[in-house]
């Protein structure tokens, strides 16, 4: 438990798992038939928890209403992404023998640097929008509010996101 809460704390366990997931693929090119199949287990394993955990966070970060709509949306778009990439690999693959792994390899790097500076931004404005906050309450003045934002950084992504709705 004190791992988790120190290194593996969210959003850090999904920069984990993303990152995993994106070497896995990478790995695919490997001419080995054993380290190819341990990267497509690594691929699932790491992929399918971080689909189920960003699931996750969205249902506990999404009112009901809009997550009735917004969870069916994510899911049909892996399914028509998933249906892309298996019917391009074939032909990129009568190109050249690595490059469907190059090509989702390429696109899992782009996704995952994208995954990341997009949380890392959305966390620095949600502390912004604390500290003004905690700032406007009475009593609490900038040094304070800025170490009451630090125990925030500290939360889990989803209590975060939640507070500074």
């Amino acid at each position: 438990r004190e791992f988790q809460n120190k290194y593996a704390r969210s959003p850090y366990n999904l920069y984990f798992l993303i990152i995993l997931g994106t070497l896995s693929v990478l790995g695919l090119m490997i001419p080995n038939f054993p380290t190819q199949v341990a990267m497509i287990i690594l691929v699932h394993i790491a992929l399918e928890t971080f689909l189920t955990l960003m699931t996750e966070l969205q249902g506990s970060i999404t009112p009901q209403h809009i997550y009735a709509v917004l969870g069916p949306v994510a899911q049909m778009s892996r399914k028509i992404l998933n249906m892309v990439m298996a019917l391009t690999a074939p032909m990129l693959y009568k190109i050249q023998v690595r490059l469907p792994y190059l090509f989702s390899g390429s696109l899992c790097v782009i996704y995952t640097i994208g995954f990341i500076y997009l949380t890392r931004r959305q966390q620095k404005h949600n502390a912004k929008i604390l500290t003004d906050l905690f700032e406007q309450t009475e009593g609490v003045d900038k040094e304070e509010a800025k170490q009451l934002v630090k125990r925030y950084n500290r939360m889990t992504a989803a209590s975060g996101e939640c507070l500074a709705r």
